[in-house]
């Protein structure tokens, strides 16, 4: 599955809105809720450093 980062960024949100589907806590304004955890995640996942240098492979760089 080349696609783990979405299914793994997705995880949050999926939590949250099964949980409250299950009762685990209130269900109003749960997609708020939802909303600025998305938000905090991403701004998060944008500040943190990222190593740019390429990664040498065999028979040249990739």
């Amino acid at each position: 599955m080349d696609e783990w980062p979405l299914a793994v960024g997705a995880l949050p949100s999926v939590v949250l809105l099964l949980g409250a589907g299950l009762g685990w806590w209130p269900s109003h304004g749960i997609e708020y809720v939802t909303f600025a955890v998305n938000i905090v995640l991403l701004f998060a996942a944008a500040a943190a450093p990222v190593d740019a240098s390429p990664v040498p492979v065999a028979g040249g760089i990739r």
